[in-house]
């Protein structure tokens, strides 16, 4: 979403998604997100237990870039251009390593390994 905004912001008459838009997302509001993770820590039911964290409505990249056109009062004055390419989903974790110190301990062959058991 945040990426639309950004896009919106700098050119309200025409917005390139990325993809085809049948891409489905399920967002969830960071303060659900934060309310998820206290519940989690709160309940020994959660100790070990791995829970997804979703806003319980997904809606397809497509739908999302109409609603948003529309919410914004755009409607009408924006065209939405796809791309057909995907995305590739790449973190940047340089900023938490240097303000926080943090350090991913498991690589990703070993992630596959521990799914298994």
């Amino acid at each position: 979403m945040f990426d639309f905004l950004r896009k919106l912001a700098e050119n309200p008459k025409r917005l390139e998604v990325l993809g085809t838009g049948e891409q489905v997302r399920d967002f969830c509001y960071v303060k659900d997100c934060v309310e998820a993770f206290i519940l989690a820590a709160e309940k020994n039911v959660a100790v070990g237990v791995v829970f997804n964290i979703a806003g319980g409505n997904p809606i397809s990249i497509r739908d999302l870039a109409y609603l948003m056109v529309k919410m914004l009062g755009l409607d009408g004055q924006t065209e939405i251009v796809f791309t057909g390419e995907s995305w590739k989903l790449y973190v940047d974790i340089s900023k938490i390593r240097s303000k926080l110190g943090f350090e991913p301990k498991v690589g990703l062959e070993e992630e596959i390994l521990r799914l298994k058991r």
